[in-house]
């Protein structure tokens, strides 16, 4: 019985131009590169969801490495990327300017091309989505299922576009032959295979209706994860389409999961209670400790460290400006010591990319307020290398977030000997290991006081870091992978078992 990891999530992030990896990016690449650390690889297997194709692709060991070390090295990459993608061949030459000017029009109408069929592309979704939230949810997965199979005659007439008639005739018949002959997909997962997806699968709605039917088909064992339930329980903090979609996913990874893995207490308790109210049965959880070690790719002087060098005593946030993130606070809490007369205070950086929905207007502030300049700085490229660096030159982090499902960058600063105040709701009490500061992330006048406080007052900042590198226990990656298969393992021995 094979054991068939899933990172789809990390190959589609691999092909972005920024890839400074988000928190379910992490989790899924770096549990793949603790995998691999293993010697007995030979059960591992790899694969990614095709949604255009509707297919599961295999995929070896060494391009599962390339596209790991792609996000985690990738300012080294980025000339090499760009060079691998470009879909269009450079001019020919000792050709005639007729044929060059020919050639330039039919790029013009490929490019035309293509950006018409992103625009109908998110016609068609926006569309489904405004009509699906108004049926039970019962019925969504069949509704997503429906709409697939629909699509995919309009996906073939967009891929091909106008050029399909200048196809010859032999080959337009061949290829009606072959979608006519064309045999149902073969899977390349067998009876009893585990498969654990422990990414976005709400990014990936196709795949997680091919793990609905396949559920039904063949007895697999699928392993999902919980980052947390937060689209759920409070809707307010995201659009109300994508609320939508996570309940309809939630409700089918119920249902197919032979396990869920839980990344905290706090989202054990969040998913036993939405199995509760939705009145499904129990499903099989445990939780998992996740790892906080960081890879850094060189030691050679970068752009991060002549920016430090600059900055001066900084505060480091790291996370994705959004609503729930809570930037809010901070610039407050900026706004009011200057209005107050407070001149000696630190410069804060923000790491992370803009997650426009909600923060339009903050982002106007932040971006307007001559009054921040220099005390300010927002980061949205930031390699792993540079992230490292960010840590270990920082005064202390902050993470005043308002719900989590766990809090990795609250850990990730405890492993670099960094002391954090952060939020004291949901699971960042957990993230901190005792070794954190909790304020309310509604308590604004208290976070002021605390971040001058621990600003000012440089030997107790001395002794909180003390105590956490003699006492805090670094989490690694590694470890999260081991509990993940001796889960795995288990659950397949007690089939065998039973057989």
């Amino acid at each position: 019985m094979a054991i068939w990891m899933d990172i789809t999530t990390s190959y589609k992030w691999s092909h972005k131009s920024n890839k400074a990896a988000t928190g379910t990016v992490r989790v899924e690449l770096e549990v793949v590169r603790g995998m691999l650390a293993y010697t007995d690889t030979e059960r591992f297997h790899f694969f990614r969801y095709n949604k255009d194709t509707d297919e599961f692709v295999v995929l070896p060991e060494p391009d599962v490495r390339r596209i790991l070390d792609t996000i985690t090295y990738w300012p080294e990459n980025v000339d090499k990327v760009q060079e691998n993608t470009s879909r269009i061949p450079p001019l020919p030459k000792n050709r005639d300017t007729c044929f060059k000017r020919k050639l330039v029009q039919t790029r013009q109408q490929q490019s035309a091309f293509i950006s018409f069929k992103h625009i109908v592309k998110m016609l068609l979704i926006r569309t489904f989505f405004f009509f699906s939230s108004f049926f039970p949810a019962r019925y969504q997965p069949r509704l997503l299922e429906v709409s697939r199979k629909t699509a995919a005659p309009v996906r073939r007439m967009m891929r091909f576009g106008a050029g399909e008639n200048n196809v010859p005739a032999e080959n337009q018949k061949s290829r009606k032959h072959q979608e006519r002959e064309e045999p149902a997909k073969k899977i390349p997962f067998m009876d009893g295979d585990a498969i654990l997806c422990l990414g976005a699968i709400w990014n990936n709605a196709e795949m997680n209706s091919r793990f609905v039917s396949l559920h039904k088909e063949i007895p697999l064992q699928i392993y999902s994860i919980s980052h947390d339930l937060i689209p759920i329980l409070h809707p307010h903090l995201h659009h109300e389409n994508f609320c939508t979609l996570y309940t309809n996913i939630y409700y089918d990874i119920s249902t197919y999961s032979s396990h869920v893995f839980c990344v905290s207490r706090h989202t054990m308790r969040d998913y036993s209670r939405f199995l509760a109210e939705a009145s499904m049965k129990n499903v099989s959880k445990s939780i998992i400790t996740l790892g906080c070690d960081i890879t850094e790719a060189s030691e050679t002087e970068t752009e991060i460290d002549r920016f430090i060098q600059t900055t001066g005593a900084f505060i480091l946030y790291v996370s994705k400006i959004e609503r729930r993130k809570n930037h809010a606070l901070l610039y407050n809490i900026i706004c009011s010591w200057v209005d107050e007369g407070v001149t000696d205070f630190p410069a804060f950086v923000f790491v992370g990319r803009y997650h426009l929905w909600g923060v339009n207007y903050l982002k106007d502030l932040m971006e307007r307020d001559v009054r921040l300049k220099n005390k300010i700085y927002i980061l949205q490229s930031v390699s792993d290398t540079a992230l490292a660096r960010l840590y270990k030159q920082s005064l202390f982090t902050v993470y005043p977030s308002l719900y989590e499902g766990w809090g990795l960058p609250i850990t990730e600063s405890l492993a670099y000997g960094k002391f954090c105040i952060s939020s004291n709701t949901s699971s960042m009490p957990e993230a901190g290991f005792g070794f954190t500061e909790q304020i309310s992330p509604f308590d604004t006048k208290k976070w002021s006081e605390r971040i001058l406080y621990f600003y000012n007052n440089r030997h107790e900042l001395l002794a909180r870091e003390k105590a956490i590198r003699e006492n805090f226990r670094k989490p690694e990656w590694k470890q999260t992978a081991a509990e993940i298969l001796h889960v795995v393992k288990k659950k397949q021995l007690d089939t065998c078992n039973q057989k």
